[in-house]
């Protein structure tokens, strides 16, 4: 129980010895600083009724049990115990905030949103005042034929068809059957009534580039293997529907209807005024009827375009046209583009600049524009129900920030690929395996580093994940408390509303809470409703449900001790995005530092305001508070480029590289928008696996778990403890497998024993990995096993699909690695230590 009580013992560098000065980080022990604590131990959370203070975190696996409140897979709260007062929640300094995920998938042995039916006209029962829904915190009364309303404590009367006896102990009989009594996320199947048109079938769309330079570089081989390999995964339900696009200067529509014997192309040719060549029943067919007819399609589409000379494209005749042609049915319109658009409806200018790599022009090229065609084209998707997706294949500028708009204000993704070459016959080699010289067979790779593959499995994570169109959201809270204002990539015409034209399992939305009114009760409970009204992918329309309820507290202590780290994270770099896309870089370091500071000095004031000034004293729930924000400002969203000592004919120090450019950083910010927890965490620090030292248990089977192996759970792949990011932690004869949170890095030392390159790579020599087009193999060795073993347990546990690289000491790639080892000084921020004293010193100051 989160009962009031004195505040936990803190963290405190050192063991309670004097902590660091801030002149200086000679005094720091690096064995006793704070760092995230990993485990392969699967912990069983109790969502109502758990001990602990804050749900664990999410680099860790663990089974949320919903007797009540939704999984903090669905809701996670930076703060579990409320503050009854806006001046208690200002002696904390902690947002008071939710981070939704409303589609996340539940983990092995989770329960799952079940959907309940209801034989009432009017669709689920639902309060008269404030229209929450049915929970499992309503309050039956008058023998059950009234229930008090959690949100609103309006009485209600309970309709006939819904009546049940009640208990000895006030509650219904029949609980535990209805899963909208019983658990925090349930799905409601809702009437008629609850559409304003007609209920959208879920339609994907598939335009592709076929541009000269998207032939030559192999991205539309490319694109055209990840959409066939789509398409064959698909569940062909009565309602899908699959439409095929092609464009360059032109757009090019398939008739793909079931009565025609072959599709049929029609080519629009006005660029600047473009339009659907084509009924929606002709191009976008229902997959079951005409699925050979699309794979025909598919099949002719190289040779239609083999010898195409139109140097020129324009994505926004694709997007212009798609819309006009899904006006009515709506759907997802999957782009793939190999270049800036430079001719028609959406033609762009080449806004990078060099010149302007590391100074306060820069952000002109990674913000995205307040107006323009993409702003227009986003708003008018958006009310259309047509969501963008974008996959990016530039081999040069393709400005992301302008066209990702479009994208972000519809629900969808933007995938960006920068210098992609995709050489098709190569990649069948790879995938179908090789013999190694000396006859040993080398089996099919489990992943490498080709943007090849990494298209291909992107797309395939996305049609196969859970998935929603048409959704509207709000957000409702019991009295004292309001949803003041979201945060995320969506649509908003209503206050209080957002919309998603779609959305996948991956989407989150943050609800920045506020004060509203009278204090809340001291000891007394808060709810929160989270209410979606959605399409889900096999057509049906639902309203996915959302509950919690929260402990309030007037002591400061309760508040720090139930924050919740992931959470609290996951709002800053929200709110570091934004400050980015409007302030310089170095501002954005500087606000976030001051939040950090803020934080750990109001803990120290009020909750330990006798401990000695030379200890760093750290709230346990937020002792992560350090690492994360100094790991998060090398985030490439928020870390400088490098200046040099170079300078221009003025004199000015100019950038020696350009490690971040535009469109990265555009692409990373885009992702901000729309991170829940689960992926937003990880990369906030890096894990780092010695894979030349494993223990005997790391990449096998967990088997100790006999309880979850009852259950149907597949055992987990057991991973070695993580070493520490930093170079003080990398042997010049070590292997290290590095998860980035977006990218798997496999660091090989310049003087790793021939032994282990050969188990490993079938390689001799550290130079032989660095010869192009080496992929890693996958080996009938024990360590090649338990290696790919443990990349397919951490791919299972992030939600990107993880690429692989091979770095050695020499390569070019070697910053990747650099960069990844946030706890040493990167470029022109602090390393760990340092950062730890200066924030060490800020804080005294502060006291004193």
């Amino acid at each position: 129980a989160k009962a009031s009580g004195p505040a936990p013992a803190p963290a405190s560098l050192g063991n309670g010895a004097a902590a660091p000065q801030s002149r200086g980080s000679s005094r720091v022990d690096p064995r006793l600083i704070p760092r995230p604590r990993y485990t392969n131990e699967v912990t069983r959370y109790k969502m109502s009724s758990s001990d602990v203070p804050a749900p664990p975190p999410m680099i860790n696996p663990f089974i949320a049990i919903d007797d009540g409140s939704a999984s903090p897979r669905f809701v996670r709260m930076t703060l579990n115990t409320l503050p009854t007062s806006k001046e208690v929640l200002e002696m904390c300094h902690v947002p008071m905030a939710a981070v939704v995920q409303p589609l996340s998938e539940p983990a092995a042995g989770e329960y799952v949103p079940e959907v309940v039916e209801h034989p009432l006209e009017q669709g689920p029962v639902r309060c008269t005042r404030c229209r929450a829904y049915m929970n499992p915190f309503c309050k039956f009364v008058d023998y059950g034929r009234q229930f008090n309303c959690n949100i609103c404590d309006f009485a209600n009367d309970v309709p006939a068809e819904y009546y049940c006896n009640l208990d000895e102990y006030g509650r219904r009989r029949d609980r535990l059957e209805r899963p909208e009594l019983a658990h925090g996320c349930v799905d409601f199947a809702v009437p008629e009534i609850y559409n304003t048109r007609p209920v959208q079938e879920p339609t994907f769309v598939f335009a592709l580039d076929v541009s000269f330079h998207a032939v030559l570089s192999g991205t539309l081989a490319a694109s055209l293997r990840a959409v066939r390999e789509a398409i064959a995964t698909m569940e062909e339900t009565p309602r899908t529907r699959v439409g095929v696009l092609c464009f360059d200067t032109s757009l090019y529509a398939f008739n793909l209807h079931p009565s025609l014997s072959e599709p049929q192309m029609a080519e629009m040719a006005d660029c600047d005024d473009p339009f659907s060549p084509l009924p929606p029943d002709c191009w976008v067919p229902k997959l079951h009827e005409a699925r050979g007819q699309i794979e025909a399609a598919l099949e002719r589409i190289p040779d239609l375009f083999a010898g195409t000379r139109r140097m020129q494209t324009s994505v926004g005749v694709a997007m212009h046209g798609a819309l006009d042609g899904l006006q009515e049915v709506g759907g997802r319109v999957m782009v793939f583009m190999s270049g800036l658009p430079t001719v028609g409806v959406g033609k762009l200018v080449n806004r990078e600049q060099p010149r302007h790599y590391a100074t306060e022009k820069e952000r002109l090229m990674f913000a995205s524009p307040a107006e323009g065609p993409y702003v227009e084209l986003g708003e008018a998707a958006a009310k259309a129900r047509v969501c963008f997706d974008l996959f990016v294949c530039s081999q040069a500028f393709a400005d992301v920030a302008t066209i990702s708009h479009a994208a972000k204000v519809t629900g969808g993704n933007v995938y960006h690929y920068p210098q992609f070459y995709s050489d098709p016959a190569a990649a069948a080699s790879r995938a179908s395996g090789t013999i190694a010289p000396d006859g040993s067979a080398v089996l099919p790779h489990s992943g490498d580093a080709s943007a090849e593959e990494r298209l291909v499995q992107d797309l395939l994570r996305l049609v196969r994940r859970p998935m929603g169109f048409d959704a509207i959201m709000k957000m409702r809270t019991s009295k004292g408390i309001s949803a003041r204002a979201y945060d995320g990539n969506f649509f908003q015409r209503v206050p209080g509303e957002v919309e998603m034209a779609g959305l996948d399992s991956s989407k989150a939305v943050a609800i920045k809470l506020e004060h509203e009114g009278d204090e809340l009760p001291d000891g007394g409970k808060a709810y929160l409703q989270f209410a979606m009204l959605y399409t889900n992918s096999a057509g049906v329309r639902l309203v996915r449900c959302l509950n919690v309820e929260l402990d309030v507290s007037s002591a400061v202590s309760n508040v720090f001790r139930y924050s919740d780290m992931d959470a609290t994270m996951n709002i800053f770099m929200r709110r570091a995005r934004r400050l980015a896309l409007e302030k310089d870089l170095e501002e954005v370091k500087e606000v976030l530092t001051s939040e950090a500071i803020d934080i750990l000095h109001l803990y120290r004031k009020w909750c330990s305001p006798h401990s000695s000034a030379a200890q760093l004293i750290l709230p346990e729930s937020l002792k992560l508070v350090p690492v994360y924000f100094c790991s998060a400002l090398k985030y490439k969203a928020f870390r400088p480029n490098r200046i040099g000592a170079a300078t221009n004919s003025t004199g000015q120090a100019r950038p020696v590289a350009s490690d971040i450019r535009a469109d990265d950083r555009s692409t990373a910010l885009f992702r901000l928008g729309w991170e829940g927890v689960c992926c937003s965490v990880p990369q906030c620090y890096a894990r780092m696996y010695a894979l030349h030292c494993l223990p005997p248990a790391a990449g096998f089977p967990d088997e100790s778990k006999a309880d979850d192996a009852d259950e149907g759970v597949e055992p987990r792949i057991v991973l070695p403890h993580p070493e520490w990011t930093s170079s003080a932690k990398v042997d010049l004869n070590g292997v290290y497998l590095t998860d980035t949170g977006l990218d798997l890095l496999l660091y090989v030392g310049g003087s790793t024993a021939p032994e282990l390159l050969n188990d490993l790579f079938r390689v001799s020599s550290v130079r032989e990995l660095e010869e192009p087009g080496y992929a890693f193999p996958r080996l009938d060795t024990d360590i090649s096993k338990r290696t790919h073993a443990m990349i397919e347990q951490i791919r299972r546990d992030r939600e990107p699909h993880l690429p692989l690289t091979i770095i050695t000491p020499d390569s070019a790639l070697k910053p990747m690695f650099t960069v990844a080892l946030t706890e040493d000084r990167v470029q022109m921020v602090d390393s760990y230590v340092e950062y730890l004293c200066a924030l060490h010193a800020a804080i005294q100051n502060r006291m004193a």
